[in-house]
Formats: C-alpha cells, structure tokens, sequence
C-alpha cells in the first residue's frame, strides 16, 4: 500500500468533538487531545481521503500552525530520510508564526485507529509554542511566506496543496490548486446561514470559540466536490 502525509492546522485535526453531535459532546481546552482520540481523529476530510484512495495514511495536524509548521515537517522527513509517496498540504490563513521552545525535539508520536486501519494520527511530542503572531504581520511575514511556499516547491517531494481560508498571498506554483479557499466556497455554495450550522465550536469553559471548524458532512464537499478532480488526478 502505497502511503500519503497530510499536512495542516486544526482544519486537518478531524470533527472537533469529542463524540458524536447526538451525544452532546464536550469541547474543551484542556485534554482535548486525549478525547478526541475517542471519536473526532477518526472523522472529517484526512479520513475521507483514507476511505476513497486506499492510502496508509499519516496525519500532521498542528492546531494554530501554518506554514513554517508544515516547512519543519517537510524537513523532518528529509533529515530523517521519511519516505512518503504522496503529501498533501492543508494550508491556512496566515500570518501563523510559532516560536518554539529551545529546548523542543521534534519527533512524533503515532496514534492508531482502535479499528486498525492503516489511518494513524502523528502528535508532536513537544510542548504547546507560544504564538506571537501581532509581532510579525505586514510585508515582511508575506515575504517570508513566499519563500517558504517557493522552498518547498523544490523539495523532492509529490505534493499537492490546497487552502482552507484566501490565503491571502497569491502564487503560480503548481503544487497549490489554484482556487479560492474551501471554506470561502462552502459558504458561498450553501449561504451563510446553512454555513453557520456546520460550524462544531461553541462557548465553554468562560472562553469563546468563534466557530472556525466545520462537522463531518460539511468537510465531505472536499472529496466528493471542491476539490475532488484534483485530488483524483494526484491520488489515482
């Protein structure tokens, strides 16, 4: 079996929930790791994209990432000579700068499916960085971007990308699907009320989430209509 990475933000963590929407799911901060390794790992697009192109398939979600998180991936797997046969990139709204602990490994651990399916979910093993994204913004962060997104386009990898919001910085490389975000999309394909209704984030714990994760019918657009020719084509 041949075997994909996919590379993203929260946009790739899953269904953010903890159980299925009719048993009234909690969402919180704290440990949500470990509780959604009970039911939201195992839902939305990544998994999708398992079910329908027979690929073992590895999933680096970073929660709050952007670029320079799936560029420190792409190089992990260079210097650690990780070979994967197809990657796919999940990019988000930028500016998405981390700063990293001095003293950070970056390794991995990997999660299982408890079903046993070759779908495994690979969680860094450092603590959470510290994001300072109000002290990067402007014309120097998009410059930085560019290059990254212009890096990664020689590294010697098969890859294909795709945004979930307008990134905001336009480029003609090939491995980006040259379209407006899924998630601009979606909205305008079923109107912002419809929309809304998909969004799994809500209030909890005094601290508001302003409902920037859509549920597992909403994320099946990306397989089965966005962005479904280009993934055949590079999947097939």
């Amino acid at each position: 079996m041949k075997k994909l990475a996919i590379i993203g933000c929260s946009h790739s963590n899953g269904v953010m929930l903890t159980a299925p929407p009719e048993q009234k799911p909690v969402r919180r901060l704290n440990y949500m790791h470990q509780e959604m390794l009970e039911w939201g790992y195992w839902k939305g697009w990544p998994h999708d994209i398992y079910e329908k192109y027979n690929y073992e398939t590895y999933v680096y979600s970073y929660p709050g990432g952007g670029i320079q998180d799936a560029f420190f991936t792409l190089s992990y797997f260079l210097s650690n000579n990780i070979h994967y046969d197809k990657i796919i990139l999940q990019l988000s709204s930028e500016p998405r700068w981390n700063y990293y602990p001095m003293e950070a490994t970056f390794q991995f651990k990997k999660f299982p499916k408890p079903s046993k399916e070759m779908f495994f979910r690979m969680r860094p093993c450092w603590e959470p960085m510290t994001r300072k994204e109000a002290e990067i913004e402007g014309g120097y962060y998009e410059m930085y971007t560019r290059n990254l997104l212009n890096v990664i386009n020689y590294l010697p990898f098969d890859i294909l990308a795709f945004s979930w919001h307008n990134f905001g910085t336009k480029t003609n490389l090939e491995y980006i699907i040259p379209k407006e975000g899924f998630s601009d999309w979606l909205e305008k394909k079923l109107g912002k009320k419809q929309y809304t209704l998909h969004k799994v984030d809500y209030i909890i714990d005094g601290q508001k989430f302003y409902g920037s994760h859509l549920d597992e019918e909403a994320q099946k657009y990306i397989t089965e209509d966005y962005y479904k020719n280009e993934l055949d084509k590079f999947l097939k």
